[in-house]
């Protein structure tokens, strides 16, 4: 999920992935201003919390925190990770889970601060920008075919049927 919301990965498709999943919960306006993304981390260890995925940017952070298979929530996590990345540069907190949920660990202000998403929402933006690239609707927004351009599609393909398995309806 991190190498598909860095739009500088060697996967092609650019700011296109990230924009969908911004826009599945009504954020996409944050790309307005070209905002430069110089990071995408996983497993981001702060004092008292770990978030999953962490995009920095200079206009905003997004902080992901993500539940497979029923997984719970650490007590107090969300509150945590609310409390540890709230300074950071308009932060962006997203919770992503099987059926959508709210953190069951947040309280307070964390409670209102995390969008939440179902993984099926991945896979829905996974097709539709693997849709875009593969019609090249916009030829000009792609590079040349490479064997690293190969092995991206393989990559997304593989995944996309990963969570068609685990989370269709």
């Amino acid at each position: 999920l991190a190498w598909l919301l860095d739009p500088l990965a060697p996967h092609d498709y650019g700011y296109r992935f990230l924009s969908c999943f911004l826009r599945k919960i009504e954020c996409e306006t944050v790309l307005e201003n070209e905002p430069f993304i110089y990071n995408v981390e996983q497993e981001v260890s702060h004092p008292s919390c770990r978030a999953d995925i962490v995009l920095y940017s200079d206009k905003f952070t997004l902080i992901i925190e993500n539940k497979v298979h029923g997984g719970k929530d650490e007590p107090k996590q969300a509150d945590r990770i609310h409390k540890d990345f709230k300074d950071k540069i308009n932060p962006i907190f997203v919770y992503i889970t099987p059926g959508g949920g709210k953190p069951s660990s947040a309280t307070l202000a964390a409670a209102n601060s995390f969008y939440t998403l179902r993984w099926i929402d991945i896979y829905d933006c996974l097709q539709e920008t693997m849709k875009n690239y593969e019609t090249r609707n916009d030829p000009s927004n792609f590079k040349e075919y490479s064997p690293q351009n190969y092995f991206s599609q393989s990559t997304a393909h593989s995944y996309l049927r990963s969570l068609e398995k685990e989370f269709g309806e």
